[in-house]
């Protein structure tokens, strides 16, 4: 599969661990997801990010030990920043599987006050879904400021609308509603059936999503 990825800001370490999960979780059905090298990018030109202001990582390390090229997207030129600084300007990551830059979108549909994200990570875990929720929330996932897992309400007010979210329509999703100390609600989005499971187990027989809640 080839397929590249927009995450959002931070530091060079924000995007490292954004990797990691992106690879232990096979994020989009891709267990190689790597860094753009600036050899890459500078095949691309700047005009190709319309509207898009700041700069993207490369995974070029530098002479320096703390230090590695970015990419300004205002003028397509290259500088050697800081791997743990955050920047007060806009730092875009950008992931790859290949070599390849075709531009993805994740689909977000509204339903009364919320609005429902797709975070396309297969067989997760219940404390997994918290863990990237909460780093897609530091480092501002395709620009949204706050994930959060969706109630088993929210879930069930969700179920007629699955069929206009790719990917939505089958599996389990993990949701905040518990069912005791160590027990959470999941909903089954083919058989609108809801269990009470084990936060502890991973259930690896259910290629599910987890579907945030963005606000």
């Amino acid at each position: 599969m080839i397929d590249s990825e927009f995450i959002g800001y931070g530091s060079f370490a924000d995007l490292e661990t954004f990797k990691e999960l992106a690879n232990e979780f096979s994020y989009k059905g891709v267990n190689n997801w790597r860094l753009p090298k600036w050899e890459e990018l500078k095949r691309l030109h700047p005009a190709d990010w319309v509207g898009q202001f700041g700069e993207l990582w490369t995974d070029n390390a530098t002479s320096a030990r703390y230090t590695a090229k970015k990419m300004q997207l205002s003028n397509g030129e290259f500088s050697d920043c800081n791997l743990k600084h955050q920047y007060e300007e806009p730092a875009l990551f950008r992931l790859i599987s290949d070599d390849d830059f075709t531009e993805n979108k994740f689909d977000v549909i509204s339903l009364g006050t919320c609005q429902f994200m797709i975070l396309p990570f297969d067989v997760m875990n219940y404390k997994a879904v918290d863990e990237i929720n909460a780093l897609c929330s530091k480092i501002q996932f395709r620009g949204y400021l706050h994930f959060r897992r969706p109630s088993i309400e929210e879930l069930k007010m969700l179920l007629p609308r699955a069929k206009d979210m790719d990917g939505i329509n089958s599996g389990w999703y993990w949701s905040s509603s518990e069912g005791g100390k160590f027990n959470a609600f999941k909903v089954n989005f083919n058989s609108e059936e809801i269990y009470s499971c084990k936060k502890s187990s991973d259930y690896s027989d259910s290629k599910a999503f987890s579907i945030a809640v963005v606000e």
